[in-house]
């Protein structure tokens, strides 16, 4: 939990909102999900930034049903958060991290149907404030699509933030 709070201690802006919204998801949300055991987290980091700076990012992943309507009713694997160092976005950090996630998804589909027995879908799920373009395009470079472009959700412990729901299937 000690990561987490550095994570959280990064100098997130108060504008746009979904960069705030990191920090309340990282102290809430991602702290629950790791204390019940139902998500990993990975932290990423960069060998060439001198010590103390290496940490560049993060990603969440846990297995859901948050979607499962879209998956004949089979539990998915969903990201609930992904984020880069505030001060080092655009260097193609979030690619890497993102791909390095769905690689990671596409090992715990086969693992978990072959040690469990358990079907889960082979899709992986994500959502995106439609005001982050710059994810928007990072996710749709990395083989995500939107699902919902024409009916966003809203968000309501963000003041109804518009958002997508993007997928990509997994091999």
């Amino acid at each position: 939990m000690r990561e987490v709070q550095q994570l959280a201690d990064w100098p997130y802006a108060k504008e746009p909102f979904y960069i705030a919204q990191v920090q309340n998801a990282l102290l809430h949300t991602i702290s629950f999900l790791m204390s019940e055991q139902i998500c990993v987290t990975w932290g990423f980091d960069d060998a060439a930034l001198p010590d103390g700076e290496r940490l560049i990012g993060f990603g969440v992943m846990h297995l859901s049903d948050l979607y499962a309507a879209v998956t004949e009713h089979k539990r998915h694997l969903y990201i609930p958060l992904l984020s880069i160092k505030p001060n080092i976005q655009s260097k193609g950090y979030g690619r890497t991290i993102v791909q390095y996630l769905v690689e990671e998804a596409e090992r715990s589909v086969r693992a978990v149907a072959q040690q469990r027995g358990m079907a889960i879908s082979d899709h992986l799920f994500l959502d995106v404030y439609i005001e982050n373009n710059d994810a928007i395009k990072c996710y749709k470079k990395c083989g995500f699509r939107i699902i919902n472009e024409q009916s966003p959700l809203l968000d309501e412990e963000e003041n109804n933030a518009p958002y997508f729901v993007m997928v990509k299937k997994l091999v």
